[in-house]
């Protein structure tokens, strides 16, 4: 009963970014929690195959549990730490996915997946610049003294 109070007199927009900072937690935890615990023999993916060529597999899997950590963070803190979250999340975020995508459009023929990581790189290099023009706002606010 007393959650059900907490949600009742809780802002709706606070409730809802934290609620799209959980489920990007998710999304960039699943995928980094695939790529550290299977075996590379599993992965009949070329663009897999190639994003190894650069990084090893485990380390692209550890940046995405590091984006994922972020932005768990994101969403308990409130003020400037939420924005540096925000911001580090966002950009590491959509760097990897952009790189997975960018991967799967290169070595094979465009399909879902390739549209969805370029969204789901898009969302985040969004939330990135939002949390870097809420830290740059806040940054002049203390400089003007307010």
């Amino acid at each position: 009963m007393k959650y059900l109070k907490t949600l009742k007199n809780h802002d709706e927009d606070d409730l809802m970014s934290k609620i799209l900072f959980l489920y990007f937690a998710f999304v960039h935890g699943g995928l980094g929690t695939f790529f550290m615990i299977k075996d590379m023999t599993i992965f009949n993916s070329k663009a897999v195959i190639a994003m190894s060529n650069i990084i090893p597999i485990k380390v692209w899997g550890f940046v995405f549990l590091v984006t994922a950590l972020c932005y768990v963070l994101a969403a308990i803190h409130d003020g400037k730490p939420k924005f540096i979250y925000m911001t580090i999340g966002g950009l590491l975020g959509s760097m990897v996915f952009g790189l997975l995508s960018m991967a799967m459009f290169e070595l094979s023929a465009p399909q879902l997946d390739t549209t969805r990581y370029g969204i789901i790189s898009s969302i985040d290099l969004i939330i990135s610049m939002v949390g870097g023009i809420a830290l740059w706002k806040l940054r002049n606010l203390k400089k003007k003294g307010i």
